[in-house]
């Protein structure tokens, strides 16, 4: 029961304290596959996005892009794809079609 209730007075105190909790992180998926001018503007644009509010931080991460359809498919199922994929035009529409995408719906 003293368990109990340190846990639930350090929760209060946390709730009730001017403690800044962090963004949250978003995964992104980016299949450039070396192109130097995209990869560039990629990270622009979510350095912009990033430094424009502080709910949410973009982390770009790297995946096996040789294989990138298979990668893709893995990861939906396993249940382990990121929250945002850079996407290719082919592909694209089987990829929702599966249910491994759904429209970001953003200002």
């Amino acid at each position: 029961m003293k368990k109990f209730a340190f846990s639930a007075a350090l929760f209060a105190s946390l709730l009730s304290s001017s403690v800044a909790f962090a963004a949250t992180e978003l995964s992104m998926w980016y299949h450039g596959a070396g192109n130097e001018t995209e990869i560039k503007i990629v990270n622009q644009v979510i350095s912009d996005f990033n430094g424009s509010q502080t709910d949410y931080t973009v982390k770009l991460e790297k995946f096996p892009q040789a294989a990138y359809n298979d990668s893709v498919t893995a990861a939906a199922a396993a249940g382990k794809l990121p929250d945002i994929i850079d996407v290719d035009g082919p592909v694209m529409p089987g990829w929702a079609w599966a249910g491994y995408m759904a429209p970001l719906t953003v200002d």
